[in-house]
């Protein structure tokens, strides 16, 4: 075909007129059946949304290639499905039947919003808030469902500049729910109030936040109370008490917390509950809420959060933050504060050996008063003859300003304290090639021992693996160094036995449980000759399917990861065994997590067994709309999209790495940050393809 005859798609779409408005109406017309008179089902606004984009002839927005096109023609997309809203609101026919319209325009730009990039130019390039927001008044309770939906979806991330553009609506958004609590479902209430929450949080972003919108927060608050009383999710608890501590960090907000009773108490209440994670934050937020009112204040508050003990195992974000700032308000010379302190640096040596994250978190803070409190624990705990703690906290702070000189102290402490310092010693050393099997050897010592804790022996597994998939890596790469017999036989047998270990003992919901489960089979992978016989494909199937029983309740995806991704193309040998491993992958059922307490015993909710065996750390630094809603495959069958190499962000439109056509990218600065990281495998598939070129040409 010649270039002139060439065509190619039109993506502009089409302008609505007097036909393509009626043939729109007509597509939302509901028959009402016993199955879907009640509610919208999810098939029938699948259907909507495919009508609505073949009438206005716009991209698919429900596959990656659709929202590529979308990044092309955005403005005339955003234009046509605006068109259309705008009618919709204007229709003085079948309102209804217009409403529903409306109502698949706010689908589509769900849709759209699944592309990070899409979802901002939505909120700053469109009318959608604007056409979306009269809808949250319809007399149609699908519609104001679909939009709440919506709008909980595109502010999970919590972009301040999405919220912001949203408190403008808030107080529509504050009377649809008000009003509708009895007609809308428990799903929906959540994200109304999940919605309403976050949009309150960035009300007091601003230093002079609008007085209108404050006199709007005491209502907010009443309504998020009504929720906890209606729904009986332990899920919802929590998102309000770490709403509480958000709101206590401006003064505006704190004052109007302090002066509504109900919710102090609430939060007393949060601090007698049977959670971990709901005792610990609503002690944070009670101190917190009184922190600025002095020492009467202060004590006040801890006052109130003090019916669970001090060094009650868990409690150790409010041992941080209520003990450092009492001893930053009072005198440190006397005798009683120096019998405080020394008691605080033995409960802070028993708080590292639980969990050293939890203390390290703090120590991450800008400005943080923690290590200055941290040296003096040492100085007193050490006088007192402690100097089991003392070596710890000395770690901790080294661990914080120079970790090379962590881990020598770790070296040396690890035959006095096993328990922590082999963890100290470990997580410091990025060792060489020829540092590796020492480092090893002496994580399998650690292993071995009857004292270190569940949370150390886990960290321990992950380091043996990883330092392993280094080794592998390096052989597989040609380094001579690495292609030592003997060490690759310690190294392998010693990642099959403590991956498994690892596997036996983590929770379920233990973030590394994707990486190091994949990390075990591939490390077999690459150990057996980079080939599957089809036993080894069996076994491999039955141990994915068990880790996949294991982790059907957390919200963690098992995919093939970006290593297994490279390593198809730098290795061309490897190939036919990946296409059969991503088959394997492809065939396992897709797991779903609860969203909210369906049943009226909350236990029954294995969501909630996960809750308490979350620590305060991962609950304070997981975003907390991880712990809640809807995965993105059951949102109107979104596209599943591509992320940037570097910073994780889901795109459809990423640039892919001119070398090696692999690694993607959200736009230049990502690809250059990324680079020291990427350069050697980007190099290594360059080599690999024109290798492969020239084998072919010559033969």
């Amino acid at each position: 075909m010649s270039p002139d005859k060439k065509r190619t798609r039109d993506l502009t779409p089409r302008a609505t007129n007097e036909t393509t408005f009626p043939q729109l109406l007509a597509v939302a017309h509901w028959s009402e059946t016993p199955e879907t008179s009640d509610r919208v089902s999810t098939a029938r606004l699948d259907q909507l949304l495919k009508d609505i984009t073949r009438a206005l002839r716009i991209p698919e927005v429900w596959n990656v290639r659709g929202l590529k096109q979308c990044h092309q023609a955005f403005a005339a997309v955003s234009s046509a499905l605006d068109e259309v809203a705008t009618q919709c609101l204007q229709h003085s026919g079948d309102r209804f039947l217009a409403e529903r319209v409306a109502a698949g325009i706010v689908v589509v730009y769900a849709c759209m919003g699944e592309d990070i990039s899409l979802r901002s130019r939505i909120f700053s390039e469109s009318r959608f808030l604007e056409n979306a927001a009269p809808l949250l008044s319809s007399p149609d309770v699908e519609s104001r469902e679909i939009v709440l939906k919506t709008l909980n979806n595109l502010t999970r991330l919590h972009d301040s500049a999405i919220l912001r553009k949203i408190t403008r609506f808030l107080p529509n958004i504050l009377k649809c729910a008000e009003d509708n609590v009895v007609e809308l479902g428990s799903e929906c209430q959540e994200h109304a109030l999940y919605v309403l929450i976050r949009s309150t949080t960035a009300v007091f972003d601003d230093a002079t936040p609008d007085p209108e919108l404050v006199a709007l927060v005491p209502r907010i608050l009443r309504f998020a109370l009504d929720m906890v009383r209606l729904l009986t999710s332990s899920l919802v608890v929590n998102q309000l008490v770490y709403f509480c501590r958000l709101m206590s960090r401006s003064p505006a907000a704190r004052h109007l917390f302090i002066s509504a009773p109900d919710w102090i108490d609430f939060l007393v209440a949060g601090t007698r509950a049977q959670e971990l994670a709901t005792r610990c934050l609503a002690q944070c937020a009670l101190v917190e809420l009184y922190s600025t009112s002095g020492p009467t204040g202060l004590q006040k508050g801890t006052a109130k959060a003090q019916p669970v003990e001090l060094l009650q195992p868990g409690s150790g974000t409010f041992l941080v933050d209520a003990k450092a700032a009492l001893d930053e308000l009072t005198d440190l010379t006397d005798n009683k504060s120096a019998r405080s302190l020394s008691e605080l640096g033995r409960a802070f040596g028993e708080l590292i050996q639980r969990d050293p994250l939890v203390v390290r978190m703090h120590l991450a803070r800008p400005g943080s008063k923690i290590p200055v409190l941290l040296r003096l624990c040492e100085f007193a705990t050490r006088k007192a003859g402690s100097g089991i703690a003392a070596d710890i906290i000395h770690m901790e702070l080294l661990f914080s300003v120079a970790k090379e000189a962590a881990h020598k102290y770790a070296r040396v402490c690890i035959d006095k304290h096993p328990s922590v310092a082999y963890f100290y010693y470990i997580t410091t050393i990025h060792p060489e090639a020829h540092e590796i099997v020492p480092s090893v050897r002496l994580a399998v010592e650690g292993l071995k021992q009857p004292v270190i804790s569940a949370f150390i022996r886990r960290e321990l597994c992950c380091c043996v693996a990883n330092f392993t998939y280094e080794v592998l890596m390096g052989i597989l790469r040609g380094d001579p160094q690495d292609a030592d017999e003997p060490k690759l036989s310690f190294l392998t047998q010693a990642t099959a036995l403590h991956t498994g270990t690892f596997l036996d003992i983590a929770q379920p919901d233990n973030p590394r449980l994707p990486e190091i489960s994949a990390l075990a089979i591939h490390v077999d992978f690459l150990a057996n000759g980079h080939t599957l016989t089809d036993e080894e494909l069996e076994t491999a199937a039955k141990r994915f399917s068990s880790i996949c029983e294991m982790a059907r309740s957390t919200r963690y995806s098992f995919r093939l990861s970006k290593e297994c991704l490279a390593l198809e193309h730098i290795f061309p040998r490897m190939s036919t065994a990946w296409k059969r491993w991503e088959s394997i992958m492809t065939r396992q059922p897709e797991r779903k997590v609860a969203s909210r307490i369906t049943e009226a015993n909350p236990s029954a909710d294995p969501f909630v067994e996960w809750l308490d065996r979350l620590c305060e750390t991962e609950m304070e630094m997981l975003p907390f709309e991880v712990r809640g809603l809807t995965p993105g495959k059951e949102r109107y069958g979104m596209a599943q999209l591509r992320r940037c190499s570097k910073c994780d962000t889901p795109n459809a439109a990423l640039r892919r790495c001119a070398g090696c056509q692999m690694a993607r990218y959200c736009d230049n600065t990502c690809q250059k940050a990324h680079w020291k990281i990427h350069r050697k495998a980007c190099k290594a598939s360059r080599a690999n393809s024109d290798a492969s070129s020239n084998q072919v040409g010559t033969s």
